[in-house]
């Protein structure tokens, strides 16, 4: 869970005069950092977790106990709640209760707590994987049909191992085929639907559950148009994903394919759940944003959600904080377990309140500030003309800064252009939002509706990389090998100027990598990374192998790592001189001046400009 800001200003007017937003990214089964330990499952039996009997917030670290422990006070609400008599203990001398570094609930951010039977309108339903197969002609020229049965076959053995996992499969061309999966057969029976319009199974058993029950993830593996605007509608609104290969090689892209998969099945998740979030008295919720099916006000519905897909809550002020108190936010996560367990997992974040402007810019969340522009940006694009959406993006980072500018850089020149050091790259994320794929005039109107569904639920982590991505030299690779990982090489910033003819470089954000071959690589270079004597000969069909050097294996390490760091396969091409991609490489190049816009040096002077006419 994190905020766009560090600390909540007590009133509605001071967020408003700041020009930043107050929203939460929201990523509840995200991945723990290697040094944290396992979320804690808490079980209160028969009773279920203890809540306020006023708000239905769960019981946290932040809800303060009283007279000596028999009450306690929501974090939430403020309501003096009286503790149950089995959860009752003694305070110790400091206010705590003298069991609190013994209770999870009590001293960690997130735990689970075991669903009772009320939380439960039936038993949970079993963990289904069902498969749809494209086995048109042109699937099966292109190689796809076959990457696709390759990558389940090896990804079954993975699936959980519980009793009541269920697999299903199907096949469409024109026509859509079900397989009668009954073990008294010989060979599964092929069952084929010709109405496409409306489809109807043809067995009422053996055919696993209804699909209307499952999460839908798309593997796009093409080589033309696919409308991905109207098809990406049912991933969205069940808790799903868009996997997109275009234009699809089956040399190239089914490792990818296979681990996109593997990875899809694998990664922590959970079904059937129902997800609400509650603030402290003075905020209330505004509106979610993000993969999912909502159906009253106070709730969002997720037929599935992972450890990647993060939903974005913005609020805003109904009533003022005091100065120093405190506000509170808790996200609720109702769902079953793939191994069909009934669970809560309750994340709580506690955050002091200000009414001095500074120390609202002093705790700016740069990456969660600059994720709220990216999912602005991804939902206006579809009713807003692209060019207007570009000025709005500008327009919301002249705003902050015009209000840093005019209310706490007072003393400063007015020929100068003050940054607040938490938010300093802001305008360089800003000029790479509006050049990239999203809001760019020139892409292929898939590749724009495959952003804006990517956009959609993608966490803080990976917003930045995806408009600015990370660029490394690996012609002269030097790592540092720690005892648990790769430490990567130092980055490079987006401007061609960096760019040598020598060199050979590698782009990447967190999805793809473009690896560019200067025109002058020496000979010796080439042959130690991709075993050719002559960029000319560099394949197009990359795949990246170990050529038994040194250089050839930190850069199997550095992707590796890459790849681990980002919980993506990562899609791999190479550039070469006068190959259309080569347009793509330096197109990314967001420093510097192009068709796409101004350089940065340029774009920082129109946002100064920008500042000083409103300061007039």
């Amino acid at each position: 869970m994190r905020c766009t800001l560090n600390q909540i200003p007590c009133s509605g007017d001071l967020l408003s005069t700041s020009g930043m937003p107050l929203a939460l990214m929201v990523q509840p089964f995200a991945l723990p950092h290697p040094s944290e330990e396992p979320i804690q499952v808490v079980d209160f039996g028969e009773s279920g977790p203890v809540r306020c009997s006023r708000c239905k917030g769960y019981i946290n670290p932040f809800m303060r106990f009283i007279d000596q422990g028999r009450r306690f006070v929501c974090n939430l609400c403020g309501f003096s709640n009286e503790t149950p008599r089995e959860y009752h203990c003694n305070l110790g001398p400091d206010g705590r209760r003298r069991d609190a570094d013994e209770r999870p609930e009590l001293c960690r951010g997130t735990v689970e707590f075991v669903a009772t039977k009320e939380y439960m309108v039936r038993d949970p339903m079993p963990a289904v994987f069902f498969f749809l197969i494209d086995v048109s002609m042109n699937a099966i020229k292109t190689g796809a049909t076959a990457a696709a049965c390759s990558a389940i076959n090896r990804t079954i053995p993975d699936l959980p191992e519980s009793p009541q996992t269920r697999v299903g499969l199907a096949t469409f061309d024109s026509t859509i085929h079900f397989y009668n999966l009954n073990r008294a057969l010989q060979q599964p029976s092929m069952l084929v639907v010709p109405d496409v319009q409306d489809v109807y199974t043809p067995l009422e058993t053996e055919l696993i559950v209804p699909l209307h029950e499952v999460c839908v993830d798309l593997f796009l593996t093409t080589q033309s148009y696919v409308d991905i605007a109207s098809i990406s509608v049912v991933p969205r609104t069940t808790g799903g994903q868009v996997y997109y290969y275009y234009p699809f090689s089956a040399i190239a892209d089914s490792a990818k394919l296979y681990n996109d998969l593997r990875w899809n099945v694998t990664r922590p998740q959970g079904f059937e759940a129902v997800m609400r979030v509650r603030c402290s008295q003075g905020l209330q919720v505004q509106d979610y944003s993000g993969n999912f099916c909502k159906r009253i006000p106070t709730d969002v519905d997720l037929a599935a959600i992972d450890c990647d897909k993060t939903i974005m809550i913005t609020f805003k002020h109904d009533d003022k904080f005091q100065e120093n108190s405190e506000c509170s936010f808790q996200c609720a996560v109702l769902y079953t377990t793939v191994f069909g367990q009934r669970r809560i997992r309750v994340t709580t974040l506690s955050l002091p309140c200000t009414s001095v402007l500074s120390n609202l810019f002093r705790g700016a969340d740069l990456d969660a500030q600059f994720t709220y522009f990216l999912k602005q940006a991804g939902n206006e694009i579809s009713t807003t003309p692209l060019a207007q959406v570009r000025e709005q993006m500008t327009g919301l980072c002249v705003g902050i800064l015009h209000t840093y500018r005019k209310f706490c850089a007072t003393a400063s020149s007015s020929g100068q252009l003050i940054l607040p050091e938490a938010l300093k790259l802001l305008p360089l994320y800003t000029l790479a939002l509006t050049k990239s794929i999203g809001l760019r005039p020139d892409v292929r109107i898939d590749d724009r509706s495959y952003w804006i569904t990517r956009v959609a639920s993608i966490s803080g982590s990976l917003a930045v990389p995806l408009v600015y991505p990370r660029m490394f030299a690996i012609h002269n690779l030097t790592l540092k090998d720690t005892v648990t990982s790769v430490v990567l090489p130092s980055s490079l910033p987006l401007s061609s100027e960096h760019i040598d003819n020598n060199g050979v470089f590698l782009l990447e954000n967190g999805e793809d990598a473009l690896i560019y071959a200067g025109k002058a690589v020496s000979a010796d270079v080439l042959q130690q990374l991709f075993g050719v004597s002559s960029v000319d000969d560099i394949s197009d069909q990359f795949v990246l192998q170990d050529y038994g050097n040194e250089l050839s294996r930190k850069l199997n390490e550095v992707i590796n790592e890459i790849r681990r760091q980002r919980c993506s396969y990562l899609r791999l091409r190479v550039c070469k001189r006068a190959d259309p991609a080569e347009f793509q490489f330096f197109s990314i190049m967001v420093e510097d001046k192009n068709a796409l816009g101004t350089s940065y040096v340029e774009y920082l002077v129109h946002v100064h400009r920008q500042i000083q006419n409103k300061m007039t």
